[in-house]
């Protein structure tokens, strides 16, 4: 079934890549077209933006997890989610498969999952709500950016609110995991396999794990944000180096 799941994954992203062909030559033909010094310096932020996040994979997940498994996790999943229908369940199912290779507990890839989810949230929304209110600065607002704004300030409080309370309040964890329980009865326990199969059994440790996270959130964030900055770098020297991007600022591409 492994074998034959990765051989439809394969197919389906070649699938994917063969219907934007021309899109990729394109791309390809662009890049031979940047200087030696744009291709440095992108190649070098690359690296770092591949690093830090395989970096982040592997300081929420056990010690046993190596550096190519760290980049694996994150990158197969991540190609599955954005290149494939339903692409978020088989990205979460690749990235679980080669999990329990390395031995590594459910739980820490649900946390993993978790933490990783929310400081990618706070950091993106958080660098469109800095980018914003200073290109605001000087200039009459505009309505899409009071609206971006409110947005932004909305969703990162949301988010971490959300992780505070269940992270911390029993009795919303309770009733959290007993909706996952009636849910998960009604579904995956039809099947005879999954009937022995509590999913709510590892809930304490992985609000533990969540906890943590809350009470130590800056070293994520920190990284989270610096691969976040690193993508709007890599976009703004590119379109800078095929003459596309003069009239973008950084605050355009950070938003």
């Amino acid at each position: 079934m492994r074998t034959l799941g990765t051989l439809v994954f394969l197919v389906a992203l070649s699938v994917a890549i063969w219907s934007q062909r021309t899109l990729v030559g394109d791309a390809v033909d662009e890049l031979g077209s940047l200087s030696l010094l744009a291709l440095g310096v992108l190649l070098v932020l690359a690296v770092y933006e591949r690093w830090s996040r395989a970096d982040i994979v592997r300081r929420l997940l056990p010690s046993p997890l190596s550096w190519r498994a760290a980049f694996t996790v994150h990158d197969v999943g991540n190609a599955a989610s954005k290149g494939l229908p339903m692409g978020g369940a088989v990205g979460t199912a690749l990235r679980w498969a080669i999990c329990r290779d390395a031995s590594i507990a459910p739980r820490k890839l649900a946390s993993m999952l978790v933490t990783y989810g929310i400081a990618t949230t706070t950091a993106t929304w958080a660098l469109a709500l800095v980018a914003t209110s200073f290109d605001m600065i000087g200039r009459p607002a505009e309505f899409f950016d009071v609206a971006l704004v409110i947005v932004a300030t909305a969703v990162i409080s949301v988010s971490w609110t959300v992780l505070l309370v269940t992270s911390r309040n029993d009795d919303m964890a309770n009733k959290m995991a007993a909706v996952a329980s009636w849910v998960w009865t009604r579904t995956a326990g039809r099947f005879e396999r999954c009937r022995d199969q509590d999913p709510t059994s590892c809930a304490p440790e992985l609000r533990r794990d969540v906890r943590d996270f809350v009470c130590r959130p800056w070293g994520i964030l920190g990284r989270t944000l610096g691969s976040q900055i690193c993508g709007a770098v890599i976009l703004l020297v590119s379109l800078r180096a095929l003459g596309d991007g003069d009239a973008l600022g950084v605050a355009h591409i950070l938003k």
